[in-house]
């Protein structure tokens, strides 16, 4: 009885009927389609840090509080040791695809040929492991992220962010689009390449090597773990933008021996 009654209502009442069924149908898409939002975008994130950064990072204990100031007594000198134990672990043997190391560092970059120079934040990676990691896919969202560029026969290329191409005035050099030199006065390049040539000089010619490659090369300075600065000349492979503007202006990836050869 109480049936017939409710459809009974239902058909009487037919348009407040269609009304409300229209309601519950529209809020119940928008919290399906809200709900893969927030799923796709925790999934991509996620996808994302580990594509760059991995699952699991390693550091020796107290670098994360004294490290910064003291880099030397807090670095993993035997890295390959330490990456052999990982994967020899019988809990995480099955799990690893790929252990790497990896080195922090910032300096001063100078492009002796425009006169410019600029504080940057470097890491130092082994390009092909970096190039496998990037193309984790756990969740199978079909997101992969680009290789890193650097090229894996040249020890001493690295790749700039867009931001930092342009500051260096390598915009036109890589032939990068969308992007654009700043102008640069004659008589400020004189000064400025006369004072950074006679720092690169004094480490043991480099300037001479600038004429024997065909691609733009800056002059990169990081202080040594003894306080000591130290200069080297790299090849600028290629100019990749970051997600953040900050890291964008000032990022610097090169090889790991060329990173730890500086620090």
């Amino acid at each position: 009885m109480i049936w017939k009654i409710a459809l009974r209502n239902i058909i009487k009442n037919a348009r407040r009927s269609i009304t409300t069924a229209l309601a519950i149908g529209i809020g119940g898409l928008a919290a399906l389609l809200f709900g893969g939002f927030v799923t796709s975008i925790w999934f991509g994130v996620q996808t994302s840090m580990i594509q760059e950064q991995g699952n699991l990072q390693v550091y020796r204990n107290g670098f994360l509080e004294f490290g910064a100031a003291n880099p030397e007594a807090y670095t993993i000198q035997d890295w390959d040791r330490v990456a052999g134990l990982l994967k020899t672990d019988p809990v995480l043997a099955e799990q690893l695809s790929m252990v790497t190391p990896r080195i922090d560092l910032a300096g001063v970059a100078g492009n002796a040929e425009t006169g410019n120079s600029k504080t940057f934040i470097g890491t130092g990676i082994v390009p092909q492991e970096v190039d496998q990691m990037r193309q984790w896919d756990g969740w199978n969202i079909g997101q992969a992220a680009p290789a890193t560029g650097l090229q894996a026969e040249n020890g001493e290329s690295v790749v700039l962010g867009l931001g930092m191409a342009r500051m260096m005035g390598l915009c036109a050099a890589l032939s990068v689009p969308n992007c654009q030199d700043a102008p640069i006065e004659e008589e400020t390049l004189v000064a400025e390449e006369q004072d950074f040539s006679a720092l690169v000089a004094a480490e043991g010619g480099l300037a001479d090597q600038q004429s024997a490659s065909a691609q733009p090369q800056l002059n990169v300075m990081a202080a040594t773990s003894a306080g000591v600065p130290n200069i080297a000349r790299v090849e600028v492979a290629a100019a990749q933008p970051q997600s953040i503007r900050a890291i964008d202006n000032a990022f610097v990836m090169m090889h790991f021996e060329q990173a730890r050869a500086l620090l």
